[in-house]
């Protein structure tokens, strides 16, 4: 019961927090990882309706995100050393925060967002 008391309340508040905020999902077209993440990023998608930001390291897109936005840096503007990364952008005060790397649940990813943002909230 306290398991899905909690999923409850992380579902209500990313629904909530969807206005706000947008998945940044940074990837490498060429790695295999990158290619089995956007699989889970549009699930995440699916499953939350947040806005998803693709972002291409290597400058060359995966078919589910074929307009991605090219970072000419490899992600070091961004403080990546490694892809896939998920970073939310906040809309208000244009700030990020990363939130994942590599191989992660959706699960996971909603409770990574989750913890960083009540954390932010409650945050002086």
């Amino acid at each position: 019961a306290r398991k899905a008391a909690q999923y409850m309340e992380i579902e209500a508040f990313l629904n909530s927090a969807r206005e706000k905020h947008v998945l940044l999902f940074v990837y490498d077209s060429s790695k295999k990882l990158s290619q089995a993440a956007s699989e889970m990023v549009q699930d995440f998608v699916a499953d939350t309706h947040w806005k998803i930001v693709p972002i291409t390291v290597d400058g060359k897109d995966l078919p589910e995100f074929p307009n991605s936005k090219i970072l000419a840096d490899q992600g070091l503007s961004l403080g990546l050393k490694d892809t896939p990364a998920y970073i939310i952008g906040n809309l208000d005060n244009e700030t990020i925060q990363h939130v994942g790397f590599g191989a992660i649940s959706v699960s996971r990813l909603k409770e990574n967002i989750y913890t960083q943002l009540k954390a932010q909230e409650s945050a002086p």
